[in-house]
């Protein structure tokens, strides 16, 4: 079986020396804005700060825009939706309001078939909430690309300490997440090794329509669960025998933002809110 795909990718840079939970508020801050924005001038700023947080860490930009790939084919279907009107009672299959069309704003239909035409102004409203989302999976990715899931869970498990308070499993929420942050690059890994030894036993799974391709592959689905099972069962013995659940538990972070940190967060807190309410 191949090496665990890894999401983190080591370097240096501004980027990697900012503090986890700095990265953590300024992506919620960031998923928030990203909704106020109404103009495409809003979004292309947006879009030039992710640019510019990617360029800190130095991160593999070939790399961040591929993420989206398959989100894409989900963002599709919305702009279809909204680029599809009824002329008859000139509403949209699907109508999206409070956002620019760009040039589009104003143009007038174009015939399809009977009533059905295709909305210029429509296709730019349904372009601009798919834009929206993947400005959101890029910040997500240059979140995870320039942090280690061990960082990312000791920042989740700081930012949630108030709610200790309430009584709420703030360490247990926390190692959730950082489980799920590792078993996806698990899972992958054993589909790999699965399917790869499927292949060596004659198995083919890029042959005939898009139907026996997926027929073809729930040949590995037993076997992969089956796997995540066991792994997920070794992972529980290990939990236990390191006494997973005592409360006498500590870690080396220190849990002190730098100066430096404090002064990101704030600027870039002010410089979201500008963009989301101003442009």
């Amino acid at each position: 079986m191949s090496a665990v795909l890894d999401i983190f990718i080591p370097g240096t840079g501004p980027l990697y020396r900012l503090d986890a939970r700095v990265k953590l508020v300024l992506l919620a801050v960031f998923s928030v804005a990203v909704f106020f924005i109404e103009s495409w001038r809003g979004l292309g700023i947006a879009f030039l700060l992710l640019l510019a947080a990617a360029m800190a860490g130095r991160l593999p930009c070939r790399r961040l825009l591929l993420t989206a790939a398959p989100v894409c084919a989900i963002l599709l279907f919305i702009v279809a939706c909204n680029s599809v009107i009824n002329v008859e009672n000139g509403s949209a299959l699907a109508s999206y309001t409070g956002v620019s069309a760009g040039f589009a704003e104003g143009l007038p239909p174009i015939a399809i078939a009977g009533s059905i035409a295709f909305s210029p102004q429509g296709c730019m409203h349904g372009l601009f909430y798919a834009c929206r989302i993947v400005l959101i999976v890029w910040a997500s990715f240059v979140l995870v690309f320039s942090t280690p899931a061990t960082k990312i869970t000791d920042a989740l498990r700081s930012l949630l300490s108030p709610l200790r308070w309430l009584h709420f499993p703030v360490k247990d929420a926390a190692m959730v997440c950082a489980l799920v942050l590792r078993f996806i690059p698990l899972a992958y890994a054993s589909y790999l090794g699965l399917r790869r030894a499927q292949l060596s036993r004659g198995a083919t799974y890029d042959q005939g329509g898009l139907l026996k391709r997926v027929l073809a592959h729930a040949s590995l689905f037993i076997p992969l669960i089956v796997s995540l099972f066991r792994q997920a069962n070794r992972l529980a013995d290990a939990m236990d025998a390191r006494c997973y659940g005592s409360d006498r538990q500590s870690h080396l972070n220190s849990g002190k933002l730098r100066p430096a940190d404090v002064a990101v967060l704030l600027l870039g807190v002010l410089a979201l809110f500008f963009l989301a309410f101003f442009l």
